[in-house]
Order: C-alpha cells, then structure tokens, then sequence
C-alpha cells in the first residue's frame, strides 16, 4: 500500500500530506513482514542449522534488496531520460516532472513485484500445524542444549 501511495506522488508534493503517510505505511509494511517472513524461514529447522539458515536468509535479504535497487533504478532512469528526450528541455520544472514520473514507474513496478511476492508466499508456504509429539520432543531438544547454569 506505502509503495502504491509512493506511486502517486505529485511533482509539487508536500512532506506532511504526501511523504509522510507512505513512509509510516512501508515502515509499518516492512516490520510486519520482516518478522513474519523470518518467522517462516526459520520454523522448523534444527538447532544445529539455525545459525546456517538465519545466515542465508539475511545473505538472501541483501542481495535481493541490492538487485532489487539496482533494477528499480534502471527504470526510473529510463523512464526520467525517455521523458527528457520527448521534451527536450531544460527547464527545471521539466526536469523536476520528468524525475517525479521516473519514481513513479519504479514505485509501482515495486509494488507490482511485492504484490506477485506474496501471492507466490501465499501459494507456496504450506500451511501444515505441527503435531502435539513434535511440538513437546522441540522442546526437550531444546532443554538439552542449554547448560544449566548454578545460580541462576
């Protein structure tokens, strides 16, 4: 929702009406499905191979979030230059236009692609509930890898 309202940004936009709401809603946005998609990425693992699998999906945030920069910024620039070219002016109101339709297209292929994102996630997550036996075996594993400790 923040990325669509990012979308729509007007060329003379205000901090408060017009920034602000769309960066509480990606801010809210992304604290949810930080959590979540940690939350799943992790269920299930042994003990052994958190440390492994919490490594992976960190590396996978990363360069998913470089490569994801990287291509958004391609088609604001596109966008920004095929607007410039089709004016072929200089004037700083052009350009200040021709910048804001640059981020918008990006902003709304960003939403698009988050969108396709989480009806895969949707699709493809099972939504299989761990038997009561599992649930109380995680457990024991768990208490026999942490030392007791004197004292405490």
């Amino acid at each position: 929702a923040g990325l669509v309202y990012f979308s729509r940004l007007p060329v003379d936009g205000k901090f408060l009406t017009d920034i602000l709401p769309g960066i509480a809603l990606v801010a809210t946005g992304m604290g949810a499905t930080f959590v979540a998609l940690t939350l799943a990425a992790t269920s299930g693992v042994e003990a052994k191979e958190s440390g492994l699998v919490s490594g992976l999906l960190n590396t996978s945030q990363q360069i998913g979030g470089a490569i994801g920069l990287a291509v958004l910024t391609t088609i604001s620039t596109g966008v920004t230059a095929d607007a410039l070219a089709a004016t072929r002016s200089t004037d700083p109101a052009v350009v200040n236009a021709a910048l804001v339709e640059g981020f918008q297209s990006a902003f709304m292929i960003a939403a698009f692609l988050a969108i396709a994102a989480s009806i895969i996630a949707a699709v493809g997550l099972s939504n299989k509930k761990m038997k009561s036996d599992d649930i109380e075996h995680g457990f024991e594993h768990e208490a026999e890898t942490f030392p007791v400790v004197p004292g405490i």
